[in-house]
């Protein structure tokens, strides 16, 4: 039973265990900035394919689009 409870608190395991929590709230992090990007970016091209809408002729517009989708 001894052997038991100084397994529980070995100071080795209990630092680890700290550490891999710290990892997993960075980690968390990185993830929500990526999103965070990735949500800008998505804004920003919507924004920018409104402004070139806006700025062309139903002509032009088809014929980007033709151009986009067919190469």
């Amino acid at each position: 039973m001894a052997n038991e409870y100084a397994m529980a608190i070995d100071p080795y395991k209990v630092q680890k265990g700290r550490e891999m929590t710290e990892l997993l709230q960075i980690k968390k992090q990185e993830l929500e900035l990526k999103a965070a990007e990735l949500e800008i970016r998505r804004l920003e091209n919507r924004q920018r394919d409104k402004a070139l809408y806006m700025s062309t002729t139903d002509e032009e517009l088809k014929a980007m689009l033709r151009q986009k989708l067919f190469g």
